[in-house]
């Protein structure tokens, strides 16, 4: 069993214990690179359904919490420019 296919069904294993659908993966060990998981495991995940493929566009402000600046009440609008 390769490193890629024993990560995969490790992956899939917790997904499954999981109640939330999002995943930290950690870089203290690894076999290879982030490009070898991206291009080889990945892909592999993806056909699974178990890692999205598309993303919807902006910032990630406006996709938690609904909007892409900071309200008018928030203190930090007094730092902003133009």
């Amino acid at each position: 069993m390769t490193w890629r296919s024993a990560l995969l069904q490790r992956l899939q294993e917790v997904r499954g214990n999981c109640k939330t659908r999002n995943q930290l993966l950690v870089y203290s060990v690894t076999p290879g690179t982030f490009v070898d998981f991206i291009d080889g495991v990945v892909p592999v995940l993806q056909a699974r359904g178990l890692v999205q493929r598309e993303y919807t566009p902006g910032p990630l402000r406006q996709k938690i919490f609904g909007q892409a600046r900071l309200p008018a009440r928030h203190p930090a609008v007094a730092y902003r420019r133009g």
